[in-house]
């Protein structure tokens, strides 16, 4: 049965704003504040499920009067009307633009309905403020004549008609605020925090008398159930879906209506934080760890790619994103070229092909920025396109690196270019690699017989690229600040004999170890990797994990399906399955006459505890390396008692639990 038998099928045909109006359902003039009321809370119930990913005509459009707005008389229908569809069209604009949502995100057609392109934002928003207004003066006059005599039908008036200012005043707040990020005014942050706080005491002004308002009835029909207010006709526009398509949209409590608009109020507030983190390495994380939050949404992942990234490649809209990169890569290990007053700038040459190397920068790294607007399960879709971008922009940091160490024994410059920029890149395609990995963990990709190559790549080699590379560019900013130290001495010489005095004696200066943390991080990571790996190691020896039917079922299939992302990468090189094999494996057969699961039990025991070692020492620990903290103690006593042969005879296997930390579980036996 199609859309349109469907539509046919009830008792009733459903209403248009016309057969509505003529039948007198549909009230233009005089509507009841109550009803109002209620209007507003359903709009904006419809709104949030049009941003959960249903479609604007099972949402939003089935409150008739958004059909024809100008046709509405009362000044307050009016205002909010076109005020909700001056938000669709800014929601869409911000989410079209960035271009991070996915059909299951959020569905921007709309469905041949017009918005009001003819009235601008500006008009909008007086009206929304003319009738704000007056009701903010009807609320103080009924509050004032409540106070000399109490009368229930003067508390009634003033709760009214407090309810409905605090119901324009969000739908005010929420406007401007959309409207600071519209292409059409540019992008102006500077009132963002004004509107969200005003946005968000409405709300909680509105949550906490939202009981007695609660007068909207559910209709629990066979497809589900929508709300029964003045204006709306869930079936109007059924005619309008595809036949596969759901007939309703579940509509929301009022209470948890307002609060998942607290929470996304809340979700903003949160993203402008970005402009207090210093560095883009660390922006990076704040967008990674933005995306991963289980509360976030597609309008506010896009909202903060707009914040931090705008269109015009400008970070935070001030700086060139190219300034941020040469900023970034100076900080992480000083290449000559980027240091303040280098020879090498002095080359007109070797100046145009450091920009154009960083024009390359720029694209690679702008993609890494809008991969974290994306859904988990699409980040890990484009790491793989990025991957082989990176590895494009590894060839030409190599090639950069090289020319500029050219120009530099041409002019005679006694510091060497090689490695700078191929360290920056390479410290970042790891990352990436280990990042392609922890998404599939998040999203519970790997079985559990799976894990033991998955834990070992990273254990044998991700982690261990990574400390290394660290290591290589703290080296490097010491020997910069070596240089410049000799630098200052030279320079400083002459005016030391000019006093006749030579200079004072210094002090050795101690080594500066800006990534010490960091690589205490990545150690600790890798420990409790190795103790993993070998942990399922241990139970697929002792038989406890069950493996898939060897006639449909090899390792090396799956082992390089897993890791041909990484097949593009030149450095660090793919590891084959045959290396694998061979330290996985044969290395254990090697050891004769012995059961090989306590050894297996006790060195996933050990590295537990050198992880812990590892995380006690980390200074200033936050909740990541608690969490971190608490898998290596609980994975410790759990494979002590199984190199002890507790439960040797049990055969179920055991159970990897993820709740503690995302990428590293905790083992129970069963």
């Amino acid at each position: 049965m199609d859309a349109g038998m469907v539509c046919n099928t009830g008792k009733n045909v459903p209403y248009t704003f016309e057969t509505a109006v003529e039948a007198g359902v549909l009230p233009l003039d005089n509507i009841a504040l109550d009803n109002q009321i209620d209007i507003i809370d359903a709009s904006l119930g419809s709104l949030v499920s049009w941003l959960e990913g249903n479609g604007l005509a099972q949402t939003l459009f089935t409150n008739l009067y958004l059909h024809q707005p100008y046709s509405i008389v009362d000044k307050c229908q009016k205002a909010v009307s076109l005020c909700l569809l001056k938000i669709v069209d800014l929601v869409r604009d911000i989410i079209v633009r960035v271009a991070v949502f996915e059909e299951e995100d959020f569905q921007p057609i709309t469905y041949g309905f017009k918005l009001p392109y003819e009235i601008t934002d500006v008009k909008v928003i007086g009206m929304l403020k003319e009738v704000e207004e007056e009701f903010s003066r009807i609320t103080r006059r009924s509050k004032q004549k409540s106070s000399e005599g109490f009368s229930e039908e003067l508390q009634k008036q003033f709760e009214t008609n407090s309810a409905v200012f605090s119901r324009l005043k969000l739908l005010r707040h929420l406007h401007q605020l959309l409207l600071s990020f519209s292409r059409r005014e540019g992008t102006n942050l500077d009132d963002c925090p004004r509107h969200i706080n005003g946005a968000s005491d409405a709300a909680q002004q509105i949550a906490k008398q939202i009981e007695q308002w609660d007068s909207a009835d559910f209709n629990d029909e066979t497809n589900g159930p929508y709300w029964k207010v003045v204006g709306f006709e869930p079936r109007t526009n059924h005619r309008l879906l595809p036949p596969t398509f759901p007939r309703y949209s579940n509509s929301r409590t009022k209470p948890s209506i307002y609060q998942y608009l607290l929470s996304s109020l809340d979700k903003l507030q949160v993203a402008f934080n970005i402009s207090n983190v210093n560095g883009f390495h660390q922006a990076l994380e704040f967008l990674a760890g933005f995306s991963r939050r289980a509360d976030s949404c597609v309008l506010s992942r896009s909202i903060l790619q707009l914040y931090y990234l705008p269109i015009g490649k400008k970070v935070l809209g001030k700086t060139p994103f190219s300034d941020v990169l040469k900023e970034t890569a100076k900080n992480f290990c000083s290449p000559p070229s980027l240091v303040l007053k280098s020879p090498l700038l002095s080359s007109q040459l070797a100046k145009e092909y450091l920009d154009s190397f960083m024009l390359h920068c720029c694209r690679a790294f702008g993609n890494v920025v809008q991969l974290y607007g994306n859904n988990m399960a699409r980040q890990r879709d484009r790491l793989i396109h990025i991957l082989e971008e990176f590895s494009a922009l590894q060839e030409e940091a190599d090639k950069a690196d090289a020319y500029l160490h050219s120009v530099s024994i041409q002019i005679g410059h006694d510091r060497n270019h090689l490695t700078y920029f191929g360290t920056w890149i390479l410290y970042h395609i790891l990352r990436l690699m280990v990042r392609f990995i922890l998404s599939g963990l998040e999203l519970e990709l790997f079985s559990s017989f799976e894990l033991h190559y998955v834990y070992w790549y990273m254990y044998e080699f991700l982690f261990g690229w990574l400390i290394s590379a660290l290591s290589r560019a703290e080296n490097m900013l010491s020997d910069h600040e070596n240089y410049a130290e000799a630098q200052n001495q030279r320079s400083g010489r002459g005016a030391s004999k000019a006093h006749g005095k030579g200079a004072p004696p210094k002090q050795k200066k101690k080594k500066c170890r800006p990534y010490l943390r960091e690589m205490m991080m990545y150690q600790a990571m890798q420990h409790i990797s190795g103790g993993l790996y070998k942990s399922v190691m241990c139970f697929l020896t002792d038989g406890k994990i069950s493996l898939p039917l060897s006639h449909f079922d090899r390792e090396k299939v799956r082992y390089e399906h897993r890791f041909v992302p990484f097949a593009c990468i030149s450095t660090p090189p793919p590891v084959p399955y045959a290396q694998f094999y061979e330290v996985a494996y044969r290395s254990m057969a090697d050891i004769p006459g012995q059961s090989h699961s306590p050894i297996l039990a006790l060195s996933a025991c050990k590295h537990f505890s050198q992880a812990k070692t590892v995380l006690e020492a980390v200074q200033n620990p936050d909740d990541e390396v608690a969490s971190l903290l608490r898998v290596c103690k609980v994975n410790y006593v759990v494979m002590k008692l199984v190199s002890g042969g507790h439960k040797q005879s049990c055969k179920f296997p055991p159970e990897f639990d993820f709740s503690v930390h995302p990428h590293f579980p905790t083992i129970k036996l069963v």
